[in-house]
Parts: C-alpha cells; sequence; structure tokens
C-alpha cells in the first residue's frame, strides 16, 4: 500500500502506512515481550525468587500458589467447623444452669441468656470473618485457575491480534489491560 501510496503522491495514504505498520511492529514486540516475561515467570522455581522462604512447596510460582491457597482454604474450612461446633456447645451450656436440686429430686434452672447473648455475638463475628476468609481465599484460587487455563491462553492472542489493526486498536488495548 506504501508503494501505491508513492505511486499515486498520496500523502495521507503514505502516513497512514507508516502509522499501521509502526503499530504492527509495536504490537509484535509487545506480544513477544509478554510471551518472554510469561514464559520466564512460569519456569522460575518459587524458591529462587523467594529464597528467605524455606518451607515453600516444589514448583514454579503458579503451582506454590495454588498448593498453598488450597490448603489455606482447607485448614480455614477444619477452623470455621470447629467455631461452629463450639458455637453450639456454648449455645447448649449456656442455656441452662443448674442452682439446686430441691430435696434432692430433679432440678431448678436458670437461664444465663444475658452471658450467652455477649458470646453468641463474638462467635457470630468470628464465623462470619472466616466464612470471608473462606469465600476470598476460594474466589483468588478460582481466579487463578481462571488465568492460568483462559487469560494467557485464548485472550491475550486475542488481544495482540486485535490491537495489530486500526479499527480495532483500542479494543485490543483494552484486552491487554485486562489480561
Amino acid at each position: 500500500l506504501y508503494m501505491v501510496g508513492v505511486f499515486l503522491e498520496h500523502a495521507a495514504l503514505q502516513t497512514w502506512v507508516k502509522v499501521e505498520t509502526g503499530e504492527l511492529l509495536t504490537s509484535v514486540l509487545l506480544f513477544l515481550a509478554f510471551l518472554a516475561v510469561f514464559n520466564t515467570l512460569a519456569t522460575i522455581p518459587a524458591n529462587v525468587l523467594f529464597p528467605f522462604y524455606p518451607s515453600l512447596p516444589e514448583g514454579n510460582v503458579y503451582e506454590v500458589c495454588v498448593e498453598l491457597l488450597s490448603n489455606f482454604s482447607i485448614s480455614t474450612s477444619i477452623v470455621f467447623v470447629l467455631e461452629s461446633a463450639f458455637m453450639s456447645l456454648i449455645t447448649k451450656l449456656f442455656g441452662m444452669q443448674v442452682i439446686a436440686a430441691p430435696l434432692g429430686i430433679g432440678t431448678q434452672t436458670e437461664s444465663l441468656r444475658p452471658v450467652l447473648s455477649l458470646v453468641n455475638a463474638l462467635m457470630q463475628s468470628a464465623l462470619i470473618s472466616t466464612a470471608l476468609s473462606i469465600v476470598t481465599v476460594l474466589g483468588q484460587l478460582h481466579v487463578l485457575n481462571f488465568a492460568h487455563t483462559f487469560i494467557i491462553k485464548y485472550l491475550l492472542p486475542f488481544a495482540f491480534f486485535f490491537r495489530s489493526f486500526s479499527p480495532t486498536r483500542k479494543f485490543g488495548g483494552s484486552l491487554i489491560a485486562i489480561s
């Protein structure tokens, strides 16, 4: 097209071809840079990047993150179950208290509801906090898996493809930013 612009002495066509060629080369260089960064980060062992944490599991950064998030969600789920059982036990214990056994037969009970309401409020706050941390960690794990399987393999190449052409350049740039 540049040669056609030179032959027809059409300056606007020549400028357009120069700009589009420059944008195409920029897109190719960006793609190669992203590819180099992703491939490099995917192969570096996590214990090389974080030498001050010797207890990290073996594997690259993605594998270590998935393993740590999975372990954390499992342990947090166990804490949630224990908190729920403790709250149930406390509710049963503070629901009634034996205060007398008249004539040695039967019992009289007195409610400890004021104490129970305070303990109940504290335990509900703990349960809500634990549940939110479980949801947050599982959300991070799903986003990490989604990014690993979809964004890098499918979305990023299409983003660079769209970035290469002027009608879809802004859309491609937006997809690159999202990726």
